[in-house]
């Protein structure tokens, strides 16, 4: 598993754009249409290069928010984090989907099948 680079995310949105950028690595992380995971996984990113690529002026956005400046984050700049925070977004939503579908939180491992005269399934709460 290789990490996508800042050099390739910087690419990425000089020939694309940003919500081109945003468009394609949300599509590429989330699931398709025919239910098959994405050819991106979360752990393809370094958040830093992430931020530092699709936020302009990333590099000092994040040197901003670093603690040991003394400065406070919320008085930096205005700064438009809205790509880099639908990409956060996409890969919060994707890790929890990996784990939700996870064999390990299978309530039907916990489960035994009964048999029944009815016809059909029956499912608690519905």
């Amino acid at each position: 598993m290789a990490l996508i680079n800042r050099r390739a995310l910087g690419s990425m949105v000089r020939t694309m754009g940003t919500a081109q950028t945003v468009a394609h690595i949300t599509e590429s992380l989330g699931r398709t249409r025919e239910g098959e995971s994405g050819h991106l996984r979360p752990e393809d990113f370094s958040i830093r290069d992430l931020a530092e690529s699709v936020v302009e002026g990333g590099r000092e956005w994040v040197d901003s928010m670093n603690p040991a400046r003394g400065e406070d984050a919320m008085e930096s700049s205005g700064v438009d984090s809205t790509a880099f925070a639908n990409i956060i977004g996409q890969i919060a939503i994707t890790k929890t989907m990996e784990a939700y579908r996870s064999p390990a939180f299978s309530v039907s491992a916990a489960m035994r099948t009964m048999p029944t005269r009815l016809s059909g399934e029956r499912i608690p709460g519905i």
